[in-house]
């Protein structure tokens, strides 16, 4: 008889080192046969747009940029109206305006033949409107090797990687494992059996529908006829002290233990892809667990990626085209599990679409790129729940922030240790 597959929270470290070395042999084997993808963006152009004004030229934004910062390339003629970067969004809008003032000076000077991105598009608006254009002729992307998409300039601006094939006995394939845990969260009852607990009001079982003439059955013990042929779980009792959310609390705890795999996953895509920027933002969990409070600590000690720790699950839900304003310049991770057809994840702006079916992941700065949800559908004969989930894992841009400004708090304002980057040109 063959064995269970181990728990998630019964992993040792050396499981999970096990675990992450499989990961990064996957990993180092789909780069080494990886697909590149140059497509037609600025990255960088896009960043400073999006966060100076929808309406406001890119030239006049980098160049009220340059001279705000006293950046060397252009000095500011007006002595006492400008000051170095004093925050980490200061350091990153400076970086992204020295690196896309480069590229149009190269245009204008004639050293580039091509018109450059954010020459063709240069507000925000005209992105939005080339985006909107663009969203129902997208690309779809090969689904059988990793793929990597590089903007104009070079800049990886996203990875997507297919389902990993292996597994053993001990370790369950990780897609199969999520999926088991998303379809048993979703399924639990929320409610607890106890007769006139706050919990159980609105429960079939505490009103009997009857007809004119009869009880009907029914509805008697829940909904139809489905509590005879679906097994129930009961609910283990909680001797901690309960809250409100205590239910989600447990849920989301077992669901971070059995998904370990996705989560050192999204970390090494960010110290491979990103290697400074993550490099930094390690540097800021080490000062939050020196400086944090206990609550934290215990928190980030069962955290398998620290750097994105966020993570937001959705359930057969159309998600519109949008983009993640509050998340930090690391590349967030969006999974897909289910039985569903279709679902391919749209980068309209991009002008492409990465396969959103069982077991694939993208990775990018989703902060930056408007990203969305092709129609799904199931299978006509399907004899299990439809099912389509989206777990995304993000990191708040305010955290780092925060953590920098306490520390130059701490130092007396002399040492911006914690500037994270923005995202960087990809080298092969």
């Amino acid at each position: 008889m063959a064995s269970q597959p181990m728990r998630g929270s019964d992993y040792t470290p050396d499981d999970i080192d096990t675990l992450v070395r499989q990961l990064c042999k996957f990993l180092h084997r789909q780069h080494g046969e990886h697909h590149s993808v140059v497509v037609d963006f600025d990255v960088m152009a896009v960043f400073l747009m999006q966060e100076m004004g929808p309406k406001l030229h890119i030239r006049k934004i980098v160049l009220l940029l340059l001279q705000q910062f006293e950046s060397v390339i252009s000095p500011t003629k007006k002595p006492n109206t400008s000051s170095p970067p004093q925050t980490s969004i200061q350091s990153q809008l400076l970086q992204a305006a020295e690196a896309v003032y480069t590229r149009i000076q190269d245009y204008d000077d004639g050293l580039s033949t091509s018109k450059p991105f954010c020459l063709r598009y240069p507000t925000y608006s005209a992105v939005l409107e080339h985006s909107k254009a663009m969203q129902n002729q997208c690309d779809i992307l090969p689904n059988d090797r990793m793929v990597v998409l590089l903007d104009e300039a070079g800049v990886c601006v996203g990875v997507g990687v297919p389902p990993n094939p292996a597994s053993s006995g001990r370790h369950m394939k990780p897609d199969i494992r999520a999926k088991m845990t998303l379809d048993d969260t979703v399924s639990t009852s929320s409610w607890d059996t106890l007769d006139g607990a706050a919990k159980s009001k609105g429960m079939h079982d505490l009103k009997i529908k009857i007809t004119k003439k009869q009880i009907d059955l029914d509805e008697l013990q829940g909904y139809k006829s489905l509590w005879r042929t679906k097994p129930f779980t009961s609910l283990l009792p909680n001797p901690l002290r309960e809250s409100q959310n205590t239910l989600d609390v447990q849920a989301m705890a077992k669901f971070r233990n059995e998904i370990t795999y996705y989560s050192k996953l999204s970390l090494w895509i960010n110290k491979a892809f990103l290697p400074k920027a993550a490099s930094i933002a390690e540097d800021a969990i080490t000062y939050l667990k020196q400086h944090g409070s206990d609550l934290l600590r215990d928190n980030l000690a069962n955290e398998k990626n620290l750097i994105i720790a966020s993570r937001t699950i959705s359930v057969n839900h159309q998600v519109h085209t949008h983009r993640d304003k509050k998340n930090a310049l690391l590349f967030d991770s969006a999974c897909f599990f289910g039985n569903h057809n279709g679902g391919e994840f749209l980068l309209p702006t991009l002008g492409v679409a990465y396969p959103g079916l069982h077991g694939y992941s993208f990775h990018g700065p989703l902060r930056i790129l408007l990203h969305g949800v092709a129609r799904f559908h199931f299978p006509a004969n399907l004899h299990e729940p439809p099912r389509r989930y989206s777990v995304a894992f993000w990191s708040r841009a305010s955290s780092f922030a925060a953590v920098a400004r306490d520390s130059a708090d701490r130092d007396g304002k002399k040492v911006k240790t914690f500037s994270s980057t923005c995202v960087a040109q990809y080298e092969s």
